[in-house]
């Protein structure tokens, strides 16, 4: 199976091709864009892979425009954290619409589709509610932590920031931690990514915990947690730009 990959952030395009490599199905990438510039020659000539992988918000543009003009003759998995764009991706033949960070067990069940879909069929306005509704259904609205003998809920709401320290991952509330059983990238992929977001492979931040952004090295920047003097809460610098646009700069 030929695969391209449309996506802006490096960090994103590693993961892909990394999961890739882990499915039953063998795959070649045999396309990396990061832009409609970069992409359209491609798109233009009609030679399409077998699927696509797209981001949808790219370095210069959203791939709707791609999409849109030069209709793929081979499925589209698209790949994003921003629900409001499913409907276009509906328009644009999705075959599946990933949320970042995209699972691998949901990647190997999108190119499955893909792969019996050929360039036979779009999927359907349903389908595509369907895929939505799901995805909101498993986001996590609060966990469940030990205190000493007793268990305690906390909602997402009381949480301001996940982190990982000495092999442990931790939440944090307030002033009080705990620790979780889950990795980082199984909690990334639980929570609303409007609400939190990865800034590094160590810290995931909650948007209403942030007291301060302060400009720091290498185009970077430095989270303040409110309540907390921790000085490492940094950006990192692959994450930066996708960090401001979270931020709605």
């Amino acid at each position: 199976m030929k695969v391209w990959i449309l996506e802006d952030e490096p960090r994103a395009v590693r993961r892909l091709k990394r999961l890739l490599t882990e499915q039953s199905i063998s795959s070649e990438v045999t396309g990396e864009f990061d832009s409609i510039q970069s992409a359209e020659p491609h798109f233009a000539s009609g030679n399409f892979p077998d699927v696509i992988l797209s981001d949808i918000e790219l370095a210069d543009g959203l791939s709707f425009v791609l999409h849109e003009k030069y209709p793929p003759q081979c499925p589209v998995i698209f790949t994003t954290a921003y629900d409001q764009y499913a409907l276009n991706a509906f328009r644009a033949n999705g075959v599946d619409y990933l949320l970042k960070p995209v699972q691998p067990e949901a990647l190997g069940h999108a190119l499955t589709k893909a792969q019996k879909l050929g360039n036979a069929g779009e999927v359907s306005l349903s389908d595509l509610q369907s895929m939505l509704a799901a995805r909101t259904q498993e986001r996590r609205t609060r966990f469940m932590v030990r205190v000493g003998e007793k268990l305690k809920s906390i909602s997402m709401d009381e949480v301001d920031c996940f982190y990982s320290e000495d092999k442990h991952t931790l939440l944090r509330s307030g002033e009080r931690e705990y620790v979780l059983d889950r990795t980082l990238d199984q909690i990334e992929a639980d929570i609303d990514p409007q609400a939190f977001f990865r800034i590094s492979r160590k810290y995931l931040i909650a948007h209403r915990a942030m007291a301060d952004v302060v400009a720091y090295s290498n185009s970077r920047f430095r989270i303040v947690v409110r309540g907390w003097n921790r000085t490492d809460v940094v950006v990192a610098r692959d994450r930066a730009a996708d960090f401001k646009k979270w931020l709605g700069a």
